[in-house]
């Protein structure tokens, strides 16, 4: 993006193709270019200059502004933004001293083309966007022109000529949206990107611009912003401490921060451009007052770690990092009414429980341990039908739980309402009385969700069911759900092949990454949901939040569960995907079989080792129980490719390894979101047929 006229395009080329003939093959380079006469040069250049001969096929000049791309890119890509920020439009905003409530900047040009500012309590909603999700990101760590105390602020109010607002703060809305586009449109992407860090002779101001033009061939700076397009440059400093964690707060990506001269140390060939006295001009930017390193570099990673370094995230120096906030969809919540989450306010609307019969019990027509799995722990599940419209339906009957826990599944429900591969909720019915009148009425064993219909009615019908707790106690809620053919896993997982467990776990995928975007954490996820149909413990995210970690079903746990740390994320619902494709792609159910919970991070070590667990739980300054003193000893990490056998061996491919290694780390801030995970090439298969159905306008599972 803002190529210039192409010359960087065409030294990156170069160098694929003298390096990597086999990467350059297949490499696309596309510039986004939103000046014409910039597009036009980059053309020219390409199709006139001999440093391009051979290229011609290899680029794509796409005359747009990026935030009017519409165009799904789900390929994994570099995409370079050199110093590109510094132009970004930002927007001012000023804070009354007394009350701390910001106030946007406004600025009206009359007819004589002079400048008149003000500034209006009312945010626009990108600007008050910014603002929650800086807050969020940062943990309320920034720059800010209120930073010194309310008792100095108090002072200088009493004074005469006291500014009744404080000093300007410039804030880059348009950056955010650039990473809004990013993590829409680009998922699979690695953004680099340089810009400088630090800026002299800015105008007053927090984050604020240098504003100059040329004179005589020399570049003189003003003190206002106030000035007319085309005689004058305005340049802002990017304040990377912060743009990284709102980066990674959007888009769900590690990062790491270098400075310019630690990124050309690191990587470029400094010794060839080094004078004979010993100083290299690309390293340092001397003025003539100072010598600093302004510009920077931030180079944008996918979420992998490097392979001999776990430190994910380096930072410049004095710079905050927020490793306990959601590495993506962080501030859904925040953004949203409190209507949205607060699910205590919930008016539930019942339904006629008389509308509904139960048919029998989901896994009793299975085998025995499909069975035993239907019995939740908070509630159990029928087959149902509706009598008004003869539709099937599927009950959950609630056992007596807190009501602010129902509230709180309808409100998820209802909020998730119509996403993908989601069960959708229909009806929620309590039934107040029993119906005494029946004529098969018996307190003992009479089933209370409507009437019982014979075999000779297509239904099941035998004492043993009749007697094996069908009954809705008196006013006990129930949740009418849309019927899912819900094979167990333990019939279907057998006849699975290849490509069956990358379609079931992208499905997967897609429920996760749509109720995370929904700011909704699953917490449940396991082989019974493989379309997500039990709620019951799912949670809004709020970031800084402690969290029960008495959820997930043992074998699915995270390590942050087993240890304790209560502030996770949605990150854990990605760990519990893992162990799933773990078991799926070995044959091993479950893949991490702990006799209790402490043995179960016992079983994880013994796989992912426990010098990785120690450095997470020093990251996280975590301490473990004492118990584990006597039972977790010392373990070397094996590697997944001892897994693999004659019979498993079918399923376990080099990116299904890479895809399982992604998700199963100690680390959740580590591991794929699963807008990423839908992205992985693991999946291309998958891509590629749902595209294909796309064109066709069909729509099919594979079939097992």
């Amino acid at each position: 993006m803002g190529a210039g006229n192409g010359t960087l395009m065409l030294n990156i080329l170069d160098y694929i193709r003298d390096t990597e003939p086999s990467v350059y093959d297949r490499t696309k380079f596309k510039i986004i270019e939103i000046s014409s006469s910039l597009a036009k040069l980059q053309q020219q250049h390409l199709m006139q200059s001999l440093d391009s001969k051979g290229h011609h096929s290899k680029v794509e000049i796409i005359n747009k502004s990026i935030f009017e791309w519409d165009q799904l890119v789900s390929s994994p890509c570099y995409f370079l933004a050199m110093e590109v920020f510094d132009n970004f439009a930002h927007d001012s905003i000023r804070y009354d001293p007394a009350t701390e409530e910001p106030l946007q900047g406004t600025v009206f040009i009359d007819k004589k083309g002079d400048f008149y500012e003000f500034y209006e309590p009312h945010i626009d909603p990108v600007a008050s966007r910014f603002l929650r999700v800086r807050h969020a990101a940062t943990g309320g760590s920034y720059s800010h022109p209120l930073n010194s105390s309310k008792i100095l602020r108090k002072l200088k109010a009493v004074m005469p000529f006291a500014p009744n607002l404080s000093e300007p703060e410039y804030i880059p809305t348009r950056l955010m949206q650039f990473f809004d586009v990013l993590g829409k449109y680009f998922p699979g992407h690695r953004l680099l990107t340089s810009d400088f860090h630090d800026l002299p002779d800015t105008i007053r101001g927090v984050n604020a611009p240098v504003v100059q033009t040329r004179y005589q061939r020399r570049t003189v700076p003003v003190s206002t912003p106030f000035v007319h397009q085309g005689y004058f440059d305005i340049l802002f400093p990017t304040d990377f401490n912060v743009m990284e964690l709102m980066y990674r707060a959007i888009t769900g990506k590690l990062t790491r921060v270098l400075t310019h001269e630690e990124f050309l140390r690191r990587w470029a060939y400094v010794e060839e451009t080094e004078t004979k006295n010993g100083e290299n001009p690309l390293l340092t930017w001397k003025t003539g007052r100072q010598q600093d390193n302004y510009s920077s570099l931030l180079l944008f990673r996918d979420n992998s770690p490097p392979q001999h370094n776990p430190q994910s995230v380096r930072a410049l120096p004095g710079q905050a990092t927020n490793c306990k906030m959601a590495r993506v969809y962080a501030d859904v919540n925040s953004q949203m009414p409190r209507a949205y989450w607060d699910y205590d306010s919930v008016n539930i609307t019942w339904g006629s429980l008389e509308n509904y019969e139960v048919v029998r019990k989901i896994g009793m027509l299975l085998n025995p341990a499909s069975y035993s799995s239907r019995r939740g722990k908070y509630s159990e599940v029928f087959e149902g039908i509706n009598v008004v419209n003869y539709q099937k339906c599927v009950i959950k009957v609630l056992k007596p739980v807190k009501k602010k826990k129902i509230k709180r599944e309808i409100k998820i429900l209802q909020n998730l309402s119509g996403g993908p591969n989601i069960v959708a909720l229909l009806d929620v019915v309590r039934d107040n009385q029993v119906n005494q009148s029946s004529p098969s009425y018996d307190p003992k064993t009479a089933p209370k969700a409507g009437k019982k219909k014979s075999a000779s009615d297509g239904f099941v019908d035998s004492d043993q069911e009749t007697n094996d707790s069908y009954m809705m106690q008196s006013k006990t809620p129930s949740l009418i759900f849309e019927y899912v053919n819900n094979t167990d896993f333990r019939s279907l997982y057998p006849k699975f092949v290849d490509y069956d467990v990358r379609f079931y776990i992208y499905e997967l995928l897609k429920a996760l990454d749509f109720c995370h975007s929904k700011g909704i954490m699953h917490r449940d996820v396991k082989p019974h949901n493989l379309r997500l149909i039990d709620w019951g413990l799912a949670e809004f995210y709020h970031q800084g939040t402690e969290y029960n970690v008495r959820v997930a079903s043992r074998y699915f746990k995270g390590p942050e569960l087993l240890v304790d740390f209560q502030e996770y994320d949605y990150s854990l619902d990605m760990w519990s995907l893992g162990a799933m494709f773990a078991s799926m792609i070995f044959r091993k159910e479950p893949f991490f079989h702990g006799n209790s919970n402490s043995d179960q991070l016992v079983k994880i070590a013994k796989v992912l080792g426990t010098e990785d667990l120690f450095d997470y739980l020093d990251k996280y300054e975590i301490e473990l129980d004492q118990q584990y003193d006597d039972i977790l000893g010392r373990f070397q990490k094996k590697s997944w490719h001892s897994f693999v056998n004659s019979e498993n061996q079918r399923f376990v491919s080099n990116e299904a390894i890479d895809f399982l290694d992604k998700l199963l780390r100690y680390d959740h801030q580590e591991r794929l979101t699963a807008k990423e995970a839908m992205a992985h090439p693991y999946f291309s298969p998958v891509r590629a047929n749902e595209q294909g159905r796309a064109i066709a306008g069909t729509s099919a599972a594979p079939s097992s």
